[in-house]
């Protein structure tokens, strides 16, 4: 691959990057929000295929290092007009060098990564490259470009402040194997993570119900009693809040059978049809 290189990526490559994310889950891609403060990353590394005909960046990968030592790869992304030019795997493989030299340095316990059912190209080649799958949830919606019926109630809205031990001991957690997720992010639950949330400001109670709301391009959230009312309430208040294109989603765990069957009823979507496509992977040294 003679007419490309890998490189780190710098803030004077944000134009390609934008380039990048137009052709990214039709415009929703939140690539240009975190663009910034990934490359100021000093924990993990932000690298790039570079065009050198063109000096111009067309693919790119992150590995990040997240709570309890976990190295996490994430941000794969190729160019619409070089798709199918092997940049992914140059790139993978690449991040699975770096990373497995961090396993063996210690300096993390495992790797891991996230993806939807629907992204192929980087489920195989997690699977080919020895991850495994070990948490799969449900992502639902609510269409409201469909007409879905919104509850108008007036909602008070604050933020919660729970304490470090209230936070380890939230219930939610116990059927996720003491996993925090959100947004296509996993991390272990334990103090480093809860102060990263204070920081993120993602602890939000809506009419007496708690959660997560958490922003990147789509809206995502949490109800922490795991029940159709609070799905239905975060859902709603956060449609009505952000005024945009993109329903707000959550994830649901495929063993909540009856929870499924109440949100079916309430017109909530899946787009797999009600399989579990929120696939989280990790890998380790045995």
């Amino acid at each position: 691959m003679e007419n490309f290189r890998l490189r780190q990526i710098a803030h004077e490559d944000f134009n390609d990057i934008l380039d990048i994310s137009k052709g990214i889950w039709d415009g929703a891609d939140y690539m240009p929000l975190i663009f910034h403060k990934w490359v100021d990353d000093k924990e993990g590394y932000f690298m790039g295929v570079e065009d050198l005909s063109l000096n111009k960046i067309v693919a790119i990968g992150k590995y990040s290092i997240y709570p309890q030592k976990m190295g996490w790869l994430e941000g794969l992304r190729v160019h619409r007009d070089y798709r199918g030019k092997g940049l992914a795997d140059m790139l993978h493989k690449y991040g699975m060098r770096h990373s497995i030299e961090d396993l063996k340095k210690g300096n993390v316990d495992k790797l891991g990564s996230c993806t939807h059912l629907t992204s192929e190209a980087s489920k195989s080649m997690l699977l080919n490259q020895g991850f495994k799958i070990v948490q799969s949830h449900i992502m639902v919606s609510k269409p409201y470009d469909k007409g879905a019926k919104i509850n108008t109630q007036r909602y008070e809205v604050k933020r919660f402040r729970p304490t470090l031990k209230e936070f380890m001991d939230i219930p939610y957690f116990k059927n996720r194997n003491n996993m925090f997720h959100i947004d296509f992010m996993f991390m272990e639950v334990c103090p480093k993570l809860y102060e990263q949330l204070i920081e993120m400001d993602v602890f939000w109670e809506i009419n007496g119900k708690k959660g997560f709301i958490y922003f990147k391009k789509e809206p995502c959230f949490v109800a922490l009693d795991e029940d159709i009312e609070s799905i239905d309430m975060f859902s709603d208040y956060l449609h009505q809040k952000n005024k945009s294109d993109f329903a707000p989603y959550t994830t649901i765990h495929p063993d909540s059978k009856d929870l499924i069957e109440s949100l079916k009823t309430m017109g909530y979507e899946s787009i797999c049809d009600w399989q579990p496509d929120y696939l989280f992977f990790e890998y380790k040294i045995d």
